[in-house]
């Protein structure tokens, strides 16, 4: 049987020194452990194993990392615009076009999503589609929900339970704190990586 099975990489591994020449292009694969007659590697050397499952576990992390970054984005601008709305935003009933609750759609008590139109201050007629928490008996019964827009850009609209359910800046907080452990994390699985990458260049095993 070969010492070396047949695997062609385009990282380069080398051998501890005093072990056989491997097959051009050889990186170890999962499972594959060195002849027994082989002389011992250095101290470290066996690190590779480890190495291999850091740096997939941190690039794991980090492209997890990359999502939580991508929903931060998403919760600033939805952060602001409750912000806005706060400030200045103006509060009227909108007549109820259309409600679909779904039970199971967030806690408390699932989501329903109700599309509505309303006249802004300017007179116009405008149509949106907003949401809140709980079922949708109460709009339904009157044909009316209370929204929030905003004059300056009537196109931000809330619904005004959503928005006395919101602490502006509360949940944007705590998703930068997330992915901020999400990322302290990659970094400490990606450090000892590079660590025995550098034991392994001083013994001569390995190279990038």
């Amino acid at each position: 049987m070969a010492a070396f099975p047949r695997v062609s990489l385009r990282r380069v591994w080398r051998p501890a020194p005093g072990w056989p020449r491997p097959p051009k292009g050889f990186r170890p694969p999962p499972g594959w452990t060195p002849d027994p007659s082989w002389p011992s590697a250095p101290p470290g050397w066996t690190g590779w194993r480890i190495r291999r499952v850091l740096l997939t576990a941190a690039f794991a992390v980090a492209l997890f990392g990359i999502l939580a970054i991508i929903g931060v984005v998403h919760q600033s601008a939805t952060t602001h615009d409750e912000r806005v709305l706060h400030q200045r935003g103006i509060a009227t009933a909108a007549e109820l076009l259309r409600s679909e609750y779904d039970p199971g759609g967030g806690d408390p008590n699932g989501w329903t999503t109700d599309t509505v139109q309303f006249h802004d201050s300017g007179g116009h007629l405008r149509q949106a589609v907003v949401g809140h928490h709980g079922d949708d008996q109460i709009e339904r019964a009157s044909g009316t929900l209370t929204i929030v827009y905003d004059p300056e850009h009537p196109d931000v609209v809330m619904s005004a339970q959503q928005l006395a359910d919101s602490a502006p800046g509360g949940d944007l907080a705590l998703a930068f704190g997330f992915t901020a452990v999400v990322w302290l994390a990659a970094i400490a699985l990606l450090l000892p990586a590079i660590q025995i990458s550098k034991t392994h260049r001083r013994g001569g095993t390995e190279t990038g």
